[in-house]
């Protein structure tokens, strides 16, 4: 009798998967299973009905929905930030995210796939980013100052110690990263180069030299200075660059 409700129930909820409209959103404690008004005889079972679609005791869940896969992809960067690296591991972030572990590596191999991905997605976020400010139509200092703050938010994000502890426990990321990162900064130069071509910056100014001189002020701010500060102190280093520190001579 158990066995004819069970197949009875599959048919009833394939029917419901390729006919209905069920959401795909996870809700934890809210059994998908009573609102298609399906009987408890599969509420147990996990069976995959259609590639990348699973069915769990807590509903359906589509492994290749975006919305899904970067919700997990946010909430593991909010446990690499708040625990570090070693401090968290799969089932927690699964019971973070309201989904069984399983579905969690149907989504990702490994948590080194989820980490490196988390690290490879904010670094090409920030260079999209230096990418749109540099085609926005405003004047060139003002372009300029907008970059640097992106580039403090990009090592904020990023934290130096975090990404360290990353690759030394996952060492296979590296190059990837490497990549990512050389990227990120071949945008920033690219921008830069385009101020001495408008005769912004010095023809003599070098480029590479200008970028280590502001990466290492703001690995230094973020080590020292107040969280809330950053961005302000980075313009004004930007100021002091821009139009130095020393006051025009008086003319008699």
């Amino acid at each position: 009798m158990y066995i004819i409700i069970s197949i009875v129930s599959l048919f009833i909820l394939i029917r419901r998967v390729f006919n209905c409209n069920i959401s795909t959103e996870v809700r934890p404690g809210i059994p998908k299973i009573y609102e298609a008004g399906l009987t408890n005889a599969i509420y147990y079972h996990k069976i995959k009905l259609v590639d990348h679609l699973w069915y769990e005791g807590y509903g359906i869940v589509k492994i290749n929905n975006q919305s899904i896969i970067e919700r997990v992809k946010k909430e593991g960067h909010n446990f690499i930030i708040l625990q570090g690296v070693k401090g968290w591991n799969m089932a927690m972030l699964a019971a973070k995210t309201g989904m069984s572990k399983d579905t969690l590596y149907r989504m990702f191999s490994s948590k080194e796939q989820l980490i490196k991905e988390i690290l490879i997605d904010g670094i090409l976020e920030y260079q999209n980013t230096i990418e749109r400010i540099s085609h926005a139509d405003r004047s060139y200092p003002d372009l300029f100052l907008e970059v640097i703050v992106q580039f403090a938010e990009f090592a904020s994000r990023l934290s130096m110690e975090n990404v360290k502890t990353v690759l030394l426990e996952y060492p296979a990321i590296e190059e990837e990263f490497s990549q990512a990162q050389n990227r990120y900064f071949n945008s920033i130069s690219v921008f830069l180069e385009r101020g001495k071509s408008i005769q912004y910056f010095r023809q003599d100014v070098d480029i590479a030299l200008l970028i280590r001189i502001f990466n290492a002020y703001t690995l230094h701010f973020l080590k020292y200075a107040h969280p809330d500060s950053i961005k302000e102190d980075l313009k004004m280093l930007a100021d002091y660059l821009l139009k130095g520190i020393i006051n025009e001579p008086k003319t008699t």
